[in-house]
């Protein structure tokens, strides 16, 4: 008859070395992971990208302006239809079902800020009318034709440009 022998326990030299095995192998795996910085800016860039083309949209479907307001201080951006002159609200986001907020340096997009937001205007807003035409907006309601591209930056482990063309409001990601 054969008999299976149990061995009681691990010699401490056993011990030791499987947990200096389990060590390079936990070493490895963290040296091989990428830095998320560059994935999670690349995200947020591609994110904001979607949100003007999505506002864009909007002012076309509804033939009612539309802006997308930048707050650097806080990291965050809304969009925003015009319900009468002057008078902004805020979109429901489709997805969510909220106000159509996107908080950078949080979740998905931690470590991701906005350098810098240039349409022109000094509110730091996009506008499109219902031709899809992009405008720089100004506090007091007055805005402005897109003369030149305009752009937001985004920062936090490399730097991507977020630019809306003149007259076309085309969007691309640099």
């Amino acid at each position: 008859m054969c008999r299976l022998k149990f061995v009681d326990g691990f010699t401490l030299l056993e011990l030791v070395i499987l947990l200096l095995v389990i060590g390079i192998i936990a070493m490895a795996v963290l040296v091989g992971q990428p830095s998320l910085g560059p994935i999670r800016v690349m995200a947020a860039s591609n994110k904001l990208k979607s949100d003007i083309r999505f506002a864009q949209n909007y002012a076309l479907s509804t033939q009612k302006r539309t802006r997308v307001s930048f707050d650097r201080a806080l990291n965050l951006y809304n969009l925003y239809w015009e319900q009468s002159l002057g008078n902004w609200v805020n979109i429901t986001n489709p997805t969510t079902k909220q106000d159509f907020t996107v908080n950078l340096n949080q979740g998905d997009y931690l470590g991701v800020t906005i350098s810098s937001v240039d349409f022109g205007g000094t509110d730091n807003s996009l506008v499109f009318n219902a031709g899809e035409v992009p405008y720089g907006y100004t506090s007091g309601g007055a805005s402005s034709v897109l003369v030149s591209n305009g752009t937001v930056v985004l920062s936090g482990g490399q730097t991507k440009t977020v630019t809306v063309l003149p007259q076309t409001g085309k969007v691309s990601v640099q």
